[in-house]
């Protein structure tokens, strides 16, 4: 059968940023999601040389994983895209 694993969320965002070059988090936070524990790391890194910004929010429910990952330019194209991505994230909810 199906084995579930209860992975912590930190470990869980450190799997989506696994093969991605990045330095110490630049912000981190625990916050609810969807009436469950959620987290978010945002972190400076690089793809293939390329300077990047990262947010990787992890939250789990019933047995199931839920990942939102942004990955774009440093700087305001960052963060435009980080307040409109965060938004819909607060937004998310399970059946």
């Amino acid at each position: 059968g199906v084995r579930f694993e209860d992975v912590a969320l930190p470990r869980l965002v450190d799997a989506q940023l696994n093969g991605v070059d990045v330095g110490d988090p630049v912000a981190e936070e625990f916050f609810t999601l969807d009436g469950r524990e959620a987290y978010t790391r945002l972190t400076l890194g690089r793809i293939d040389g390329v300077p990047v910004e990262l947010a990787v929010t992890a939250m789990k429910k019933n047995q199931c994983t839920s990942d939102f990952v942004l990955v774009a330019p440093r700087g305001d194209k960052f963060a435009e895209a980080w307040t409109q991505v965060r938004s819909s994230i607060q937004e998310f909810q399970t059946e």
